[in-house]
């Protein structure tokens, strides 16, 4: 449920099915998020942006992320010895320089989910939509390519 994501751990490689209801009700409306290489994609068959809770889990994995790689450049810097020092610094300001941050501070994940309906309010299909959607990420589909294979299925 989806009140029940920030108490599980963090991963940067996951996919989660997540029920839009409260925990304790009987469950309304399924959903997924799947997280790999700095992004969250969030798919909801009605179309719906992500709750609340969806969007702090991903905040709270951009600043994990973000805080690995500043530990990782630290570590690399404070690793250089002697006259290799400098290009050690290059490299790390190089690094923090090339990605944005959000408010200084972190590298925010690419955000990504889908804006139309692919399911009608009388249907109950939406946790086997999410499954498609989660088997084809898993097997290397990116985010548009699976909803247009969905927009095509389910209008023809």
């Amino acid at each position: 449920m989806r009140d029940e994501i920030n108490s599980t751990p963090i991963s940067d490689q996951e996919s989660l099915i997540i029920n839009i209801d409260h925990s304790s009700n009987d469950g309304t409306h399924w959903t997924c998020l799947s997280t790999e290489n700095n992004t969250c994609v969030y798919f909801d068959s009605f179309g719906l942006p992500p709750p609340t809770e969806v969007v702090t889990y991903c905040n709270a994995l951009a600043v994990a992320i973000s805080s690995r790689r500043s530990y990782s450049s630290q570590s690399s810097i404070s690793s250089s010895s002697g006259r290799g020092s400098s290009r050690g610094s290059s490299r790390g300001s190089s690094s923090s320089s090339s990605s944005s941050s959000c408010g200084g501070r972190n590298k925010p994940l690419l955000r990504l989910y889908s804006t139309f309906p692919l399911q009608k309010l009388h249907e109950v299909i939406c946790g086997h939509l999410c499954i498609f959607m989660l088997y084809r990420l898993g097997n290397g589909d990116d985010f548009p390519t699976v909803l247009d294979t969905l927009y095509d299925y389910r209008n023809n």
